[in-house]
């Protein structure tokens, strides 16, 4: 007997899954934070990179134990709790089969990040460069292709204000150029930009799928009916 989910139930993941979501954004600014204050020899904001806190010794040549730890509890909070969030953000695009094929897309390069995520936590920097290096640039590409099947899906979604058309795409633009364009002095100022953009699109898809929720209840009168 397949199992049947009514729509409270399905009403209920959603908003789950979206709680998740803030938390786990909420909780790596915040340990993020922390890290950077007790990073040894203080944490250059413009010149150091966030790998920079995951890294077994500081630049100056201390250990670095509490940053490193708080980075890696931090980033995999974030990885894992985007996970249900994924799967979530492709129910918003159902108007034709492009939309839908393209979100799911999304979708994936989204949970194929997520090990990738790890990856770049189990090779720091500074002793494992080259494969730090592969997780890091893997992880940024489907990044890049996340964002850019999401952005077509949601130039297709009449349901969506155009403004996050531009964000979405400007998002991917600065996100491949970073890819191909060594900025030097400015790179890791650069990465800084891109994560926090990144971190503003998911709450922007976020606060869209909780509005799509509050409609559905609307609609239905959030009666439970079953589907």
């Amino acid at each position: 007997m397949g199992a049947h989910l009514s729509r409270h139930d399905i009403t209920s993941i959603r908003w789950l899954g979206c709680a998740l979501a803030v938390f786990g954004i909420l909780q790596f600014l915040f340990l993020t934070f922390l890290a950077i204050l007790f990073y040894p020899g203080g944490y250059n904001f413009f010149g150091y990179f966030l790998s920079d806190l995951g890294i077994v010794r500081a630049r100056n040549g201390e250990l670095n134990q509490i940053s490193s730890a708080l980075f890696l509890v931090t980033f995999s909070i974030l990885a894992g709790s985007l996970i249900p969030f994924w799967l979530i953000l492709r129910t918003l695009f159902t108007n034709s089969s492009l939309e839908r094929g393209l979100s799911t897309l999304g979708s994936i390069m989204g949970l194929l990040s997520t090990p990738l995520a790890f990856g770049i936590l189990l090779c720091p920097m500074d002793t494992q460069f080259e494969a730090h290096e592969f997780f890091a640039f893997s992880y940024t590409f489907f990044l890049a292709l996340l964002i850019l099947f999401f952005s077509l899906a949601i130039l297709l979604n009449q349901n969506y204000p155009k403004y996050i058309v531009v964000i979405s795409f400007g998002l991917f633009i600065v996100i491949g150029l970073f890819e191909i364009i060594n900025f030097g002095e400015y790179q890791a100022f650069v990465q800084k930009i891109i994560f926090l953009g990144f971190i503003i699109w998911l709450l922007i898809q976020i606060h869209r799928v909780w509005s799509f929720i509050k409609l559905s209840e609307k609609k239905i009168g959030f009666i439970g009916q079953d589907i």
